[in-house]
């Protein structure tokens, strides 16, 4: 069984803030508008008459924003903790192999195998793609941790092994 693309990589803070803030804070991040609006609109209209309520809500406003951005920061950082705590003060590096029928993943102690036929979304990032299957198995591939077949190679190579998806058109 031989292997056609291979990537390595050391999980960073900077891949999976990406990652957490490009799809899994997506949707959240339209409604920052959204609640920026509100704000504006009751630090204009409604603070101006001192009523608790109002100074309330966009506190409530005001919060749900930065909470919006700083979730991303946290989340990344909280992850890198937690993998450092589990594998004694190191982060292993996680290898990424694509095969004949599917794609092995090994991180430390632990393998995984995701058939191609199981990849329901592609994201390429500006640090990492993600290869999502279902809603909670995702790989994770570094940008710049291929040392077998190239990014561009990659791209067309996922698009033949996984046509019912839609890979997007990125250029390197």
């Amino acid at each position: 069984m031989g292997i056609y693309f291979e990537n390595v990589y050391t999980d960073s803070e900077e891949m999976f803030r990406e990652i957490t803030s490009k799809i899994g804070m997506k949707r959240s991040k339209h409604w920052i508008w959204v609640y920026l609006a509100l704000a504006v609109y009751y630090a204009v209209f409604l603070l101006p008459d001192g009523s608790i309520l109002s100074w309330l809500f966009f506190l409530l406003c005001i919060g749900y924003i930065a909470w919006i951005l700083i979730l991303p920061i946290y989340r990344s950082k909280t992850f890198i903790k937690k993998s450092k705590e589990y594998y004694n003060g190191t982060i292993p590096q996680t290898i990424v192999q694509f095969r004949d029928e599917a794609v092995t993943v090994t991180h430390g102690d632990s393998v995984g195998t995701v058939p191609y036929d199981k990849i329901s979304k592609v994201f390429f990032l500006n640090h990492s793609i993600v290869l999502q299957a279902g809603k909670m198995a995702t790989v994770v591939l570094s940008t710049s941790g291929f040392t077998k077949g190239t990014l561009k190679e990659f791209q067309s190579f996922i698009a033949q092994k996984c046509p019912k998806i839609k890979v997007p058109d990125w250029q390197w």
